[in-house]
């Protein structure tokens, strides 16, 4: 993966592990899609939750908001349940 900033005008190759609940290239999402094709477009397209449904995603949301996990809002304070 490239990474580029404007600021300097530079680029970083970066290197990791893959997430198992991407919504863009986990095993889930790019087998639906070569299995549907365009028709799995569409539909995420139509409805962007089908690919956390697909990848799993959802399910972490879940389970993450059962443990008591919070997440960090975009002004950078905590939202707590």
């Amino acid at each position: 993966m490239l990474r580029g900033f404007l600021r300097d005008f530079r680029h970083v190759t970066m290197e990791g592990q893959a997430f198992p609940r991407c919504t863009a290239c986990s095993t889930a999402v790019v087998s639906e899609y070569l299995a549907r094709g365009w028709e799995f477009v569409r539909d995420a397209v139509h409805d962007p939750s089908s690919l956390e449904r697909v990848s799993g995603l959802d399910v972490l949301h879940r389970e993450a908001a059962e443990m008591g996990v919070w997440e960090v809002d975009s002004e950078g304070g905590d939202e707590r349940e």
